[in-house]
């Protein structure tokens, strides 16, 4: 499995994920398929790839979000939310750092396309989650307009990619 190119998410990466999360226009559009998102979480969640945290800081009490870039993990943290950082776990798809039995849903929003072999990705994740006892894994993407916008998206997943 391809590994993320830690730098690619750098500070200039991180500032740019905190304007997007503060933009006005960008706030309302999220907050409809947020709220879509949060109706399905049903206890604590993990959020893995928590980016500047929207999805987190709404998420069931006892909910952790995982990232890898250390400027949103220090502004996150600051925000007084719970964040592990992935950047120096060899398989964050692993999931080895949750205790199993804890977590109920995984979300993946806006992560899966950022990996070369996406489909490799989200199988690994399902077994894992199986594993943990995490019930239901929650899959946001982008569309294409969005896809193309970010110069770290390398694979788009859509129905047909899922279905392939």
């Amino acid at each position: 499995m391809d590994e993320l190119q830690h730098s690619e998410f750098d500070l200039a990466y991180a500032a740019e994920q905190l304007r997007r999360a503060r933009h006005p226009l960008r706030q309302r559009i999220k907050s409809a398929y947020l709220r879509n998102v949060l109706r399905e979480l049903d206890g604590p969640s993990v959020d893995l790839g928590c980016g500047a945290g929207q999805m987190l800081a709404r998420m069931p009490s006892g909910s952790v979000g995982i990232e890898v870039n250390p400027h949103l993990i220090a502004h996150l943290r600051g925000r007084g939310l719970s964040v592990i950082d992935a950047a120096g776990i060899t398989d964050p798809f692993e999931l080895a750092f949750l205790p199993a039995g804890r977590y109920r849903c995984l979300v993946l929003s806006h992560v899966l396309e950022h990996f070369v072999a996406a489909d490799a990705c989200l199988r690994r994740l399902l077994a894992r989650c199986r594993q943990l006892g995490i019930g239901k894994l929650v899959l946001v993407v982008p569309g294409w307009a969005g896809f193309k916008s970010d110069h770290t998206h390398k694979t788009f997943v859509d129905r047909a990619y899922l279905a392939a």
